[in-house]
C-alpha cells in the first residue's frame, strides 16, 4: 500500500512552532526536482529542494565549506516494499486523477513567480487556513516558526554529530556506517542525523523500534529517524513529534473528489465540483493541497500570504510546496554595464508555511530564517539570550569556525565565531586544538586586540587569534588614517599576560603601566606622578614632544622636565626666568590664567613689560595664529582697563587691546573716551591697534571737545581756535564760538573755509569767478608764483589770482585728463554748464568722467566719454546696478519710475522679489522692482497680499476660495508643514494654503484644516496611525495604544503625500506564541481555545 508522510504544528514550552519534516525521498532521482520560477527574470531561477537530499543541499552552499561532511549511503535500488511505508512528498503530485496535466498543453502555466491578490475560501470543502489570504505586497507578518531551545540527539545522545566517517553496503545491500576502522552500532547521530544500527553494524531501515516503551520509525530508503510528520502505514495514520516519538493519528483533512478542472480564454483554471461550485481558498483536490482566488482562478508560480502566513504555490501543478528550500534569484543593475545576481533561499515547512526564526528541519538541520524567511548564512543569532552560529550552508557550525563576511578587502571589519558541539558560539577564553582563544560576550573572536582578563592584559594574535606570549605586541587603538593612528605596545609574558612596571628586556630598563602599556613615547604616570618618555627612555632636565592622534593631522605637544624626568607643571624658575606650564604640563602660548591672573606667555615664558601683536603656534595645523594686541607688566600680568602702555599711548585694554574700525566714543566707568586707530608698524607688525586720544580737541558732529592727559573727553565751546575732526580735517572758530566759511584773513594770512567750514587745502577754488589755490599743508592762499597741476604751469598774480594765457578751451594734460579754461584763463573747478551740458571739474581743475563720486553728500555719475551728468538712467557698475534721478543725484529710498512705484536700498540696489520692511510696514517688489498694489503675487512658495498702499497684509485671508495664513515678516514659514496658530497646530501646503480635510509630508487634517491625531482612515482604505507624524515603521511590529494592542504592517504609500506603516485589520496573527483576531478596527484580541 501507498504510505506518505504528513506534517503537524508542535508546541514547544507553550510556544506553537512549525516543524519542518522530510519528503524523504533521498535518491538520486529528487536531484532532478522541478524548478519552480521566479519573478519573470531570466536567467535567475527558483529551485525547489528536497532537505533531507545531502546532493541536493549543495545548492544551499555558495563558497568552501566550513563544515566536514559525511559521506552519506546511496538509495537503495529497491523502490517497493509493500511491508514498509513507501514516503512521496505533497509537492509533486502524481494521482490527480480529473485535472490535465501540463504536459497535454491543456491547462499552461502561470507566468513564473507572478505576484497576485489572491481571496477568500469558500464555505464548502475548506480547510481550517485562514480566510482572505493576500499577497506579500499587502502582508508581510510571517508565522513565527521559531523553537525557544533545539533538541539535541534525542536518541543517541551524543555531543557532537559524527562526522568523517563512511557509509558502505555487502552484496546483500545491507549499509554500515564505518568510522576509524569500526562499524557503529545502535543509536548514532551522523552529519546531525539520528539513526540506529544492529549489534552487528547493520542499518536499520523502514521499521518501528521501541525505546523506552516509545515508538520511533526509522525511514524506508535512509534509515533516518522521521521526526515532525504524519505517516500513513498498514491502514493506519501516525502522527511523529520533534523527537521522532510516534502516536496514532485519527483527524485528517477533507479530501475532495468528482469534480473537474476547466480553463477559460485566458487561459486560466478553475476546479468545479460536483455540485458545480468553483473552489476558493485552500483546498484539498486528489490528494493534493492547492489555492484558489476569490474568483476560483488557481493560482501558480508565486508567493501568497494569508492571515499573516506566507505560502508558495508550485508554478507546474499549483501544489503548495511544502518540506522543502526554495533558491531563487534577483537581477541588480550596477551599471549600464555590469549586471549582478542576489540569490536567496526560503524553506516552507510541513503545512506549507515560510519559515522564520530557529527551525529544525525534518532531515535534523538546524537553520535560522529573518523575518522574510531569508535563510541565514555565515552568521551569528542571538534567540532567547543563546547565540547560535551558523555556517555558510546556513547550517548550524558544530566544533568549527565561521566568518560573517565573504568580502575581505577590510579584514578588519570581519567577525570570527566559533561554535561548539551544540551550534552554541563560545565565549571568553577557550583552548581549541590546543590553542588559547578569546570571544568576547558576543561571540566575536579577539583577532588584533587587548583583552582584560582577571585582571590582566592578554593580546590576541592579528591573523589567527591565538594568545601571544614571549614577544612584543603593538595595537592600534585609534582610527585607520594615519592621522587617527594610536598605536600601544606590550610585551606578552611566559603566561600570555602584559608585564608591568620597571622590566629589563633586550638589555634596556624599560617601564610598563598597570595595563602594561610599554611607556614609548608620551606622560605615563608612575607613584602618582607624571613623567616624560621618549623612545622607551625617561627625558631629565630637557623639553620633549609628544606625538599624539588627530582627526585630519597629528598633534605635537611640547613638555618640560626636571632632572628626575618629572614632568613640570605650573609656575616654574628655569636659568633665573620665569615659566609657566599648563596643569598637564604642555608648553602653552598666549593667555593662560594662573592664581588667579592672567598672563602672557611665549612657549610657556612669562613676557614682561610687553605690548605689541602676539602670534601663537597652531598645534592642529602649525604655523602661528595672531592672538591679538596685548600688554603686560613688570610681572607680565596683562594689563587691562584703561592703562598706558610701552608705546606711551593709552589703550584700552579688555585684556586684548579693544579694536575699533571707525572712530567710537566708549563709556569706561562713567567717563568718555574717544578711541580711533593708531598705526605703529614697528610694534605691531604692519597692524592697525586702537588708542585713546590724550591732549588734543577735537570736533564731533555740531560738538567740540577738550581730551586731557587720561583720555577724558569734556564738552566744551571752542572758541578764536582751530579744531580737528577724526578726519584730521580742521576748522575755525570765530570769538562767539561760530563756524568760519569761505575766505578768511587769520593772523594775517588768507585761508579759506568751505561751507561747512572745512578748511581747503591742497585745491583750486572758485571765488566770485577768479580761480585761488590754497596750500597742500598750511592752507596759505598762493600769490605771486607759478603753479603746476596735472601736467599745467599756470601764472598767480599778486592777488592770488590763477591764469592761463589760453581762454575758453579745454586743454588735455599728458595723462589724458581734461581742463577747463574759462574766459580769464581761470582754471573752472567746481560744477560748470559749458555749451549747454553740465560737467563737473574737482579740486585740480581735472574733469571727472566715467566716475561716480560724492559731492555735498550725494552721489552722482558723469559719462565716461563726453562727461555729461547722467540723468533718469541706470547705470551697472560691476555688479551692481543704480539709478540716478531728474536731478543726477543717485536715487535711494522711495522713487517713481515710468508710473511705477519702486525702492531703492541702502545700498543703491533696486529691491526685487523681495520683501522690504520700511518704516514698519511690509512691502512685496516682483521681479521687475515694482511694488505690489491692491493684488496678490507668489514667490518662492510665499504668498503675498497689499493693499491699496502696497502694504502687505497678514493673518488669515481668503483668496479666490482658498484659505492662507500670511505673515510677510517670513519671520515663520507656513508653507508644507505643520505651524502652531494661536494654540491650534494647522496643515498648510505650498504658499501657506490652508489644507482641509487633506494630507501632506506624513500629516493628515481636519475639515478645519487642523491637524489631526490618532486614528484615521486614509482616501486608500488605509487604517493609520497619527502622533500626529503617521507612524512608520520599517519592518512589521506591535504596539499598545491606550490598553489595546494593535499590528503595524512595514511602510507603504497609504495616500497622497502621506507614507507609513498601516494597521492590520480583518487578520489572525501569532505573536510570542499566541493566536491574536484582529478586527476590523485593528484591535488584538487574544484567541481563546
Amino acid at each position: 500500500m501507498e504510505n506518505k508522510v504528513r506534517f503537524k504544528l508542535h508546541k514547544v514550552k507553550k510556544h506553537w512552532i512549525t516543524i519542518a519534516a522530510s519528503s524523504l525521498a533521498i535518491g538520486a532521482s529528487l536531484i532532478g526536482l522541478g524548478q519552480v520560477g521566479a519573478d519573470e527574470v531570466k536567467p535567475e531561477t527558483t529551485a525547489v529542494i528536497s532537505p533531507e537530499n545531502v546532493v541536493s543541499d549543495s545548492n544551499l552552499e555558495t563558497s568552501a565549506s566550513l563544515i566536514t561532511r559525511t559521506e552519506v549511503a546511496p538509495t537503495s535500488t529497491v523502490v517497493e516494499n509493500t511491508s514498509s511505508a513507501a514516503v512521496s512528498t505533497d509537492t509533486t503530485p502524481t494521482n490527480v486523477a480529473t485535472q490535465p496535466t501540463e504536459t497535454t498543453a491543456t491547462q499552461p502555466s502561470n507566468e513564473a513567480d507572478k505576484k497576485v491578490e489572491t481571496a477568500q475560501s469558500s464555505e464548502t470543502a475548506t480547510t481550517d487556513r485562514g480566510a482572505e489570504p493576500a499577497t506579500d505586497k499587502q502582508n508581510t507578518n510571517e508565522n513565527k516558526s521559531e523553537i525557544t531551545e533545539v533538541s539535541e540527539h534525542p536518541l543517541s545522545g551524543q555531543e557532537i554529530s559524527i562526522t568523517r566517517g563512511k557509509f558502505t553496503s555487502d552484496d546483500q545491500g545491507n549499509w554500515y556506517y564505518t568510522k576509524d576502522g569500526k562499524n557503529l552500532t545502535g543509536w548514532n547521530n551522523v552529519e546531525d542525523r539520528e539513526y540506529y544500527f544492529q549489534e552487528d553494524g547493520k542499518q536499520v531501515k523502514g521499521q518501528f523500534v521501541e525505546v523506552n516503551g516509545k515508538n520511533y520509525y526509522l525511514d524506508d530508503h535512509t534509515g533516518m529517524l522521521l521526526v515532525n510528520c504524519y505517516l500513513d502505514k498498514d491502514g493506519k495514520h501516525y502522527q511523529i513529534d520533534e523527537n521522532g516519538v510516534v502516536t496514532e493519528r485519527t483527524k485528517l483533512p477533507t479530501n475532495i473528489t468528482g469534480g473537474h478542472f476547466e480553463a477559460n480564454d485566458e487561459g486560466e483554471w478553475s476546479y468545479i465540483t460536483e455540485q458545480g461550485e468553483k473552489l476558493t481558498g485552500f483546498q484539498y483536490v486528489d490528494g493534493v493541497e492547492l489555492y484558489f482566488d476569490k474568483d476560483g482562478k488557481q493560482l501558480k508560480g508565486q508567493e501568497i500570504t494569508v492571515d499573516g502566513k506566507t505560502y508558495y504555490l508550485d508554478q507546474n501543478t499549483g501544489a503548495l510546496l511544502k518540506n522543502s528550500y526554495r533558491n531563487w534569484s534577483e537581477k541588480q543593475i550596477i551599471s549600464r554595464y555590469k549586471t549582478n545576481y542576489i540569490y536567496h533561499t526560503s524553506y516552507f515547512n510541513r503545512d506549507g508555511i515560510r519559515a522564520t526564526g530557529l527551525v529544525k528541519t525534518a532531515a535534523g538541520f538546524i537553520h535560522y530564517f529573518d523575518e522574510n524567511g531569508e535563510l541565514l548564512k555565515n552568521v551569528a543569532v542571538n534567540v532567547g539570550g543563546t547565540t547560535y552560529v551558523f555556517g555558510e550552508r546556513g547550517r548550524l557550525a558544530r566544533k568549527s569556525f565561521i566568518w560573517d563576511k565573504v568580502d575581505f578587502t577590510f579584514p578588519e571589519n570581519v567577525n570570527f565565531y566559533y561554535g561548539d558541539e551544540k551550534g552554541h558560539a563560545v565565549k571568553g577564553l577557550q583552548t581549541i586544538d590546543g590553542y588559547q582563544l578569546y570571544f568576547d560576550k558576543d561571540g566575536r573572536q579577539a583577532k588584533d586586540k587587548i583583552v582584560q582578563i582577571d585582571g590582566k592584559t592578554y593580546y590576541f594574535d592579528k591573523t589567527n587569534g591565538r594568545m601571544v606570549k614571549n614577544q612584543w605586541a603593538s595595537v592600534n587603538v585609534g582610527g585607520i588614517s594615519p592621522a587617527s593612528k594610536d598605536y600601544r605596545s606590550y610585551y606578552l609574558g611566559n603566561d600570555g599576560a602584559a608585564v608591568t612596571g620597571w622590566q629589563d628586556i633586550d638589555g634596556k630598563h624599560l617601564y610598563f603601566t598597570d595595563t602594561g602599556i610599554y611607556a614609548s613615547n608620551g606622560i605615563y604616570s608612575i607613584n602618582g606622578k607624571n613623567y616624560l618618555f621618549e623612545k622607551g627612555q625617561l627625558v631629565k632636565d630637557a623639553y620633549g614632544v609628544v606625538d599624539k592622534p588627530g582627526a585630519k593631522v597629528r598633534l605635537k605637544y611640547t613638555y618640560r622636565t626636571n632632572a628626575d624626568g618629572e614632568v613640570l607643571t605650573g609656575k616654574q624658575i628655569i636659568d633665573g626666568t620665569e615659566y609657566i606650564f599648563a596643569s598637564d604640563g604642555q608648553v602653552v602660548d598666549g593667555v593662560v590664567r594662573y592664581d588667579g591672573k592672567l598672563y602672557l606667555v611665549k612657549d610657556s615664558k612669562i613676557e614682561k613689560n610687553y605690548f605689541g601683536a602676539f602670534f601663537s603656534k597652531n598645534e592642529i595645523l602649525g604655523g602661528i595664529n595672531f592672538t591679538g594686541i596685548y600688554g603686560t607688566d613688570e610681572n607680565g600680568v596683562l594689563l587691562e582697563g584703561v592703562q598706558r602702555s610701552l608705546d606711551g599711548q593709552l589703550h584700552y585694554f579688555q585684556p586684548e587691546v579693544k579694536s575699533v574700525d571707525k572712530p567710537t566714543w566708549k563709556e569706561i566707568d562713567g567717563k568718555r573716551y574717544r578711541l580711533t586707530k593708531w598705526y605703529l608698524p614697528e610694534h605691531h607688525a604692519d597692524m592697525y591697534t586702537t588708542i585713546i586720544l590724550t591732549n588734543d580737541t577735537l570736533k564731533v558732529d555740531d560738538k567740540t571737545y577738550t581730551i586731557d592727559n587720561e583720555g577724558v573727553a569734556t564738552e566744551f565751546t571752542a572758541k578764536n581756535q582751530f579744531v580737528r575732526d577724526d578726519n584730521w580735517n580742521w576748522y575755525y572758530y570765530d570769538t562767539d564760538g561760530k563756524l568760519l566759511t569761505g575766505r578768511q584773513t587769520i593772523d594775517g594770512v588768507q585761508l579759506y573755509f568751505d561751507k561747512n567750514g572745512k578748511q581747503v587745502k591742497g585745491s583750486l577754488v572758485d571765488i566770485d569767478g577768479d580761480t585761488y589755490y590754497f596750500d597742500k599743508d598750511s592752507g596759505v592762499m598762493w600769490t605771486n608764483s607759478s603753479l603746476t597741476l596735472n601736467g599745467m604751469t599756470y601764472e598767480i598774480d599778486d592777488q592770488g589770482r590763477v591764469t592761463s594765457s589760453l581762454r575758453n578751451t579745454f586743454v588735455q594734460d599728458k595723462d589724458g585728463d581734461w581742463t577747463y579754461l574759462k574766459d580769464k584763463g581761470q582754471v573752472a573747478t567746481g560744477w560748470q554748464t559749458i555749451d549747454g551740458i553740465q560737467l563737473y571739474f574737482d579740486g585740480t581743475g581735472k574733469q571727472i568722467k566715467g566716475e561716480r563720486i560724492l559731492i555735498d553728500g550725494k552721489y552722482y555719475y558723469f559719462d565716461k566719454n563726453s562727461g555729461e551728468l547722467l540723468r533718469n538712467a541706470f547705470h551697472s557698475f560691476s555688479s551692481y546696478i543704480h539709478y540716478f534721478g531728474n536731478d543726477g543725484a543717485q536715487v535711494f529710498g522711495w522713487y517713481t519710475i515710468n508710473g511705477h512705484r519702486v525702492y531703492f536700498k541702502e545700498d543703491g540696489l533696486q529691491a526685487k522679489d523681495k520683501v522690504l520692511s520700511i518704516d514698519d510696514n511690509y512691502y512685496y517688489f516682483n521681479q521687475d522692482g515694482q511694488l505690489l498694489v491692491n493684488g496678490s503675487a507668489k514667490s518662492y512658495n510665499s504668498l503675498y497680499l497689499a493693499d491699496s498702499e502696497g502694504k502687505l497684509l497678514s493673518g488669515w485671508r481668503e483668496i479666490d476660495g482658498k484659505t492662507y495664513y500670511l505673515d510677510p515678516s517670513e519671520k515663520h514659514y507656513y508653507y508644507n508643514r505643520t505651524a502652531s496658530i494661536d494654540g491650534k497646530t494647522y496643515l498648510f501646503g505650498s504658499y501657506a494654503e490652508l489644507l482641509r480635510n487633506d494630507t501632506n509630508y506624513a500629516y493628515a487634517s481636519d475639515e478645519n484644516g487642523i491637524v489631526r491625531t490618532g486614528f484615521y482612515r486614509t482616501d486608500k482604505g488605509y487604517l493609520c496611525y497619527l502622533e500626529p507624524r503617521v507612524i512608520s515603521d520599517y519592518q512589521p511590529t506591535w504596539k499598545e495604544i491606550d490598553g489595546k494592542l494593535y499590528h503595524f504592517e512595514k511602510s507603504t504609500s497609504l495616500g497622497k503625500h502621506l507614507y507609513g506603516s498601516p494597521i492590520t485589520t480583518n487578520a489572525t496573527l501569532e505573536k510570542d506564541g499566541k493566536t491574536y483576531v484582529i478586527d476590523e478596527n485593528g484591535v488584538a484580541t487574544e484567541k481563546v481555545n
